[in-house]
């Protein structure tokens, strides 16, 4: 009987593990890497170029995908990165083949340096050694995606976003390096480029005064007045009467 209720008991155990790994993927999302090496978080949709921390990145959302954006070393809390105390922010360096970057106060491997490391950057691939950019510069009001070397030398593929409402994060080529500005739009930031609140106000109106198009009723023409037959019939008798009075005198 006792080993009965302990097999028992195992069991529902067991259950109870399978199912809480189950909704733990869920919840996840199962994170998977696309094509252009992004990790991407499918399922649930989300709203475009909304924010949030989770695990250990902070994520926006495009194309109602959850994608990766910066890496938190020391994890998330109530949807911020926890900051450590490893580094200061904005500092770089370059250790065991991988050129790494300080995030929110720790180290963390940004790209791998084919090459190894030299003097704190990556060596130099030089045969590789291009940038590309869609949207052809700074064009803060065209959304673009560049590929290329950052002046440490690795390699990356970015797409312009909208960090917020107003805060655009734009990539662009400059002197064959790829680099990351971050801009104030003057008006709002939307599908990762500015737009002018004056450019949409002009659009709203234009729409609001464009005329509706209503079909013409087609022309058709007055009837022609129709000639009395009763008329007709009455002056006919009259003249017959006429001229048969004439012949009978």
């Amino acid at each position: 009987m006792v080993s009965e209720k302990l097999t028992d008991a195992l069991a529902v155990a067991l259950v109870a593990v399978l199912a809480l790994t189950i909704l733990g993927t869920v919840k996840d999302g199962g994170g998977e890497t696309n094509a252009a090496g992004a990790v991407v978080y499918a399922g649930a949709s989300c709203a475009e170029e909304s924010y949030r921390c989770l695990g250990d990145y902070t994520q926006v959302c495009h194309k109602e995908q959850w994608i990766n954006e910066e890496k938190c070393p020391a994890g998330c809390s109530n949807g911020q990165c926890l900051r450590g105390t490893q580094c200061m922010e904005g500092e770089y360096r370059c250790l065991n083949e991988y050129m790494q970057s300080c995030v929110y106060g720790a180290w963390f491997n940004k790209a791998r340096c084919k090459e190894g490391c030299k003097n704190a950057a990556c060596v130099e691939y030089v045969k590789e050694r291009t940038c590309t950019d869609s949207d052809n510069g700074k064009n803060f009001l065209v959304a673009g995606n560049a590929y290329g070397v950052d002046i440490h030398n690795a390699h990356f593929s970015k797409i312009d976003y909208c960090l917020t409402e107003q805060d655009l994060v734009e990539y662009s080529c400059t002197q064959g390096y790829l680099f990351e500005d971050k801009y104030l739009c003057s008006g709002v930031c939307k599908d990762g480029a500015c737009v002018e609140e004056e450019k949409e106000e002009e659009i709203k109106e234009e729409m609001a005064e464009e005329p509706a198009v209503t079909e013409q009723p087609a022309h058709v023409p007055a009837p022609e007045p129709a000639v009395s037959i009763l008329k007709t019939e009455g002056w006919f008798a009259r003249l017959w009467a006429w001229i048969k009075g004439i012949f009978t005198r």
